[in-house]
Formats: C-alpha cells, structure tokens, sequence
C-alpha cells in the first residue's frame, strides 16, 4: 500500500509542478516585467497576480493564433465550362460608356410611374403635392 500512496503523491507533485512552471512563473514574470516597465518608466497602472495570469493568457493565446491558423485558403484552377452561368460570346462588345444598361425590370417600372403621375400639377390629387 505504501508504493501506491508514494506513486500517487509523486504525481500530484508532478502536476503541481508543471502548473507551477507552465503558469504561476511566467505569470509572476510578466507581472514583474509590466510593473517595472509600465508602472515605473511610464507611470502607467501596475497590476497585480491574477492580471498577470491573464496577460499570460492573452500571450499564450496569441501565440496560438499567430503560429497555428485555423484558416487554410487554397487556390484551384476551374475548367470555363464547369461554370453555372453563360460565358460571354466574343462578338458581344462592352458598353463604352462603362454603365451598365437598365434592367427591363427597371425601365418596366419606369414606365408605369410615368403612367401614373399626372401632366398638370392641377390634376394630381392634393396628397402628391406635399
């Protein structure tokens, strides 16, 4: 029964000791490092323990980001007929004014407010005047 209590003590001592080093210690140095340059030189705010483990977090998790990306972007070459809309044919030209011309959806609409908008400012009903 003693190997297994010293077995199991050896591995929490070892755990303490890797949440020591993984994290109290360089907390405790960026806390350090923060009160020194901050506090001292630029008279900034000094921070304490526990705002030193976040900024050690923040580190941490930067480094992460930066050297570990989760986005990967890839470039592939498509075949022209694999496309789902019409190509252009080549006697078609571009406009040359660089406008695109009006949608027939458009111009229909156009064309029915003109319809419906009196000539004479004197015939229109007293609601389109304001």
């Amino acid at each position: 029964m003693f190997p297994a209590v010293l077995g199991l003590l050896l591995s929490l001592l070892s755990l303490l000791m890797t949440l020591l080093i993984m994290l109290v210690l360089p907390s405790v140095l960026c806390t350090v490092l923060w009160n020194a340059l901050i506090y001292s030189v630029f008279h900034g705010v000094s921070i304490s323990l526990f705002q030193g483990v976040l900024l050690w977090f923040m580190i941490i998790l930067t480094v992460m980001i930066v050297f570990k990306p989760q986005i990967k972007v890839s470039v592939q070459r498509l075949d022209a007929r694999d496309l789902p809309f019409k190509r252009p044919k080549k006697d078609d030209k571009p406009s040359s004014t660089g406008v695109n011309p009006p949608s027939a959806h458009w111009l229909k609409w156009r064309e029915s407010q003109k319809k419906d908008k009196p000539k004479d400012p004197k015939d229109a009903p007293p609601s389109s005047l304001l």
